[in-house]
């Protein structure tokens, strides 16, 4: 090796030293939360889904609350706990790959929108849960309610990853969901007890239905923007 090569290495080897120091003081300066502000601000399709999921997310925390105060009013029986909770998680675990075929066959939008038209309509069965002698509706409402959650969320999964241009922005949407889900537990909690202390369990059903509607509201939306050409363009 001459002088000239190990010059021009050296050159190399500063070149990319100050590439690499640049995205580092970069990275520094966005922050942590910029790249998650920047996909919503950005990506308009993400954005709907985003605003469609924490709506949605909202209202299912405040109706698990409002659900276990009309559980501890009518009942302190541990079993009814456990087989309530049974009615929000075993409609997904079947239905599961149901779902999954229909997502692939159907369009994901309206699958959706069907989902939060019909939970909307749903949710307003717990009103009619008033003693102990009727809380067999509130297992029933909950397996109905939750069969169509299991419609709504495989569909928005699915759907996600199309409209994203690059994988980096799958894996910024992904960790942002999940910290949503983690974020409206504990507000969404807080929310439906405040409510369910203020207005009382009736309130917090009507809200929760409202979300549902909502939520709709912003998947709409997306009947606006050629979505579908989008999907075929990012599968390219």
């Amino acid at each position: 090796m001459n002088d000239i090569e190990l010059v021009d290495i050296l050159n190399d080897d500063d070149t990319n030293l100050e590439v690499e120091k640049k995205k580092t003081s970069r990275y520094e300066n966005e922050g942590f939360i910029s790249p998650y502000i920047k996909i919503i601000k950005n990506n308009k399709y993400y954005r709907l889904l985003f605003f469609s999921n924490v709506v949605s997310l909202l209202g299912d925390f405040i109706n698990y609350i409002a659900s276990l105060s009309l559980l501890d009013e009518h009942s302190d029986s541990a079993l009814l706990l456990s087989l309530y909770l049974l009615t929000r998680t075993l409609p997904p675990f079947f239905l599961g790959p149901i779902v999954g075929i229909l997502a692939d066959k159907l369009d994901r939008r309206l699958l959706m929108i069907i989902s939060d038209f019909s939970r909307a309509i749903i949710v307003l069965g717990y009103l009619f849960v008033k003693s102990e002698e009727t809380l067999w509706i509130l297992y029933l409402v909950s397996v109905l309610q939750f069969c169509f959650s299991s419609l709504f969320e495989p569909s928005r999964s699915a759907l996600m990853p199309s409209l994203m241009s690059t994988d980096g922005d799958i894996v910024t949407a992904n960790a942002l969901d999940g910290s949503c889900w983690s974020t409206l537990n504990f507000i969404g909690s807080l929310i439906g007890g405040t409510l369910t202390a203020i207005v009382g369990t009736t309130g917090d059903y009507i809200i929760d239905s409202l979300t549902f509607l909502i939520s709709a509201f912003f998947v709409s939306w997306l009947f606006r923007y050629n979505v579908r050409a989008l999907e075929i363009e990012n599968k390219k």
